[in-house]
């Protein structure tokens, strides 16, 4: 069943810095059937404007993420598209332009009352969609949204988890290298990215969350999966994330991504003869049984129909853009803070 702005969280109406006064709808349902796994939220957003934070892009593979008229960072698919350069500002929102209002102890309070890791992942997902979509800072815009429990790249997954599970790694999430190389090696997991400076351990929030983490009850880390990068970026949570470091935790994040459907038509041919195997290896003494898992592996490869949710995040194309882009990269040009050596390679594309 959908949830909505309307029945959970009432109609969404908020004014950004511009003045102008914008209504959001969201609906939301679990699409997770299975009650002892982590739950997965589709999310349907309509009658949205451009958001505050947002992917712009233009010619030559060049992109990057702005808040409002502020660059955060700065993208260039590399021209082999064996990976891309990633090179973060120097910018840091206050508690108005950040995407989420600070969690407060309160809010922790309220997720333990739910009693399960999946109540609470729950609570922690339709709290970070409740807070940007009231956000003036949003990344959202219209179209079909899905938030879901991120795997560490090491994980084991069950042949009954869902296909749409992603992994991540954080070796590089505060890695001082700017621009900073991002390998697409095409294992099937995705670097996590910071958008802000790593935060001092003196920090008080961090601090805050370290005590946190150790009892529990730190919420989750938020991320933003952008298909250009092939990365996930952190829109809350850096000072959690920071704490999960220093504790050697490993953090739970969640993963918001736009996403489109792509129907996936199973083969016939493929779906008989695992059948006809498994029925020849059931009546033959001589063959070895499988497990239970490697079988049903089999037969959910084989039949499983559902829509693959492909990743894909909308970008706003601009006139100039990569000469924008260009006098943007070229002030970093004797930066002592930057790699010289990877922003030429940045700029060249090679």
């Amino acid at each position: 069943m959908w949830g909505s702005t309307e029945d959970k969280w009432q109609r969404v109406t908020f004014t950004w810095k511009r003045k102008v006064v914008l209504t959001m709808k969201l609906y939301w349902k679990d699409t997770n059937t299975n009650v002892d796994r982590w739950p997965q939220l589709e999310i349907e957003i309509s009658e949205a404007t451009k958001p505050a934070i947002r992917v712009m892009a233009g010619s030559g593979l060049k992109f990057k993420i702005q808040h409002d008229n502020m660059p955060i960072a700065w993208g260039r698919v590399a021209s082999d598209y064996y990976g891309c350069w990633y090179l973060r500002n120097q910018f840091e929102w206050n508690k108005v332009e950040a995407p989420i209002t600070p969690i407060t102890s309160n809010d922790v309070e309220r997720s333990l009352e739910h009693q399960t890791e999946r109540e609470r992942l729950t609570y922690w997902g339709k709290f970070f969609l409740d807070a940007l979509s009231k956000s003036n800072a949003t990344i959202f815009y219209n179209g079909t949204w899905e938030l879901s429990v991120a795997l560490h790249d090491e994980s084991h997954v069950s042949p009954f988890s869902s296909k749409h599970w992603k992994r991540f790694n954080s070796e590089k999430v505060f890695y001082p290298q700017r621009p900073l190389w991002i390998d697409w090696d095409f294992r099937n997991t995705s670097p996590l990215l910071s958008l802000k400076s790593q935060p001092s351990e003196d920090n008080g929030r961090t601090k805050w969350w370290r005590k946190k983490v150790r009892e529990g009850t730190c919420p989750p880390v938020l991320a933003w999966f952008i298909s250009a990068l092939d990365s996930f970026v952190i829109i809350d949570g850096h000072c959690r994330m920071q704490a999960y470091e220093l504790e050697h935790i490993k953090p739970t994040v969640l993963v918001l991504n736009a996403i489109q459907k792509v129907k996936i038509t199973p083969d016939r041919a493929t779906q008989e003869s695992i059948l006809r195997g498994l029925e020849n290896r059931k009546i033959h003494p001589l063959k070895k049984d499988i497990s239970v898992d490697l079988m049903n592996s089999l037969l959910i490869s084989a039949f499983d129909d559902r829509p693959y949710n492909r990743p894909i995040t909308s970008s706003i194309a601009k006139r100039d853009f990569a000469k924008e882009w260009l006098d943007e990269l070229l002030q970093f040009k004797n930066d002592s803070d930057i790699d010289q050596e990877e922003l030429e390679g940045m700029i060249a594309g090679q």
